[in-house]
């Protein structure tokens, strides 16, 4: 709804107040546009598009507690309609997930169904445990508007519900779909690399290192051979990606090469040899670029 659409009809003083709050949201200015969406909606004598408007910046505001509020009592004022799928957004965002489900049900016949719109209603039934339903509006999010993120996001729930030779095969279609998207090539990978098909997953793998831009010399890559996951007498060369949370995070896989008993250098980010050391004092590290 734009400013000259408000309903019921406000007089220009609350017109010209809620266009300069529009303004400040724009801006990233969200203590003005609040300051003025108050003021317009107490000119206004409690407008119900206003209300929603100044609950929407109290959300963005991380205020999930007022906005709630609010759109009670936009609800209170005018029952139904988009304010209605907001509260269902707002109370998942409180974290009252059965709750949430039960706002969206009572709510989404009354609107155009988006599918920004399904996709909440889909994580409110992933995090109420409901993972059947939330698969199949998932599917229905796929289908209405087909990307490599709504790929993912079904994915997800397959792999909650232990669909996982059927992910196989849905990743294997969308990777022929959208062959050079990196999430995509990413998650495949990692569900291969889980599955123990190593060959196929590190072929993945490098096929995501090549189009993410890490730098990563190509031709060095692809000059070394994958590792099958079984110990060998040689030394396992392990190259993490250089971004240092990512690399903190699969550090934690390196103590099943300590279980197995396989050497192994392991190519970090300077700034984690030590840490790394003191934490796997059987494997070598090296800083990133510095390797012989």
């Amino acid at each position: 709804m734009t400013v000259e659409q408000l309903d019921p009809p406000v007089g220009d003083d609350v017109l010209a107040l809620a266009g300069r709050a529009r303004q400040c949201r724009q801006a990233g200015d969200l203590r003005g546009a609040l300051e003025n969406l108050v003021e317009a909606n107490r000119r206004a004598g409690e407008h119900p598009a206003l209300l929603a408007e100044i609950a929407e910046v109290a959300s963005a505001g991380g205020d999930h507690a007022a906005a709630e509020q609010l759109l009670r009592r936009v609800l209170a004022l005018r029952p139904g309609g988009v304010p209605a799928v907001q509260l269902a957004i707002c109370v998942y965002n409180r974290q009252r997930y059965t709750e949430a489900v039960q706002l969206f049900e009572a709510a989404l016949p009354q609107v155009t169904i988006t599918p920004q719109i399904a996709n909440a209603y889909a994580l409110a039934l992933e995090k109420a445990g409901a993972l059947a339903p939330a698969r199949a509006v998932r599917e229905q999010v796929l289908a209405q508007q087909p990307t490599p993120a709504h790929a993912l996001e079904l994915a997800q729930v397959l792999s909650r519900q232990g669909e996982q030779e059927l992910l196989r095969q849905r990743l294997s279609d969308w990777l022929a779909r959208w062959p050079e998207d990196p999430a995509l090539l990413g998650y495949a990978a990692g569900h291969l690399l889980a599955l123990g098909d190593y060959p196929q997953g590190f072929a993945l793998l490098r096929r995501r290192l090549a189009r993410v831009g890490h730098g990563i010399d190509d031709a060095a890559l692809a000059a070394c051979p994958a590792w099958d996951g079984r110990p060998f007498e040689g030394e396992l060369l392990v190259r993490l990606e250089p971004h240092l949370g990512e690399e903190i995070q699969v550090t934690s896989l390196l103590a099943g090469l300590v279980a197995m008993r396989q050497r192994a250098q392991v190519e970090v980010d300077a700034r984690l040899l030590r840490l790394c050391a003191r934490a796997f004092p059987s494997l070598g590290f090296v800083a990133r670029g510095q390797r012989a």
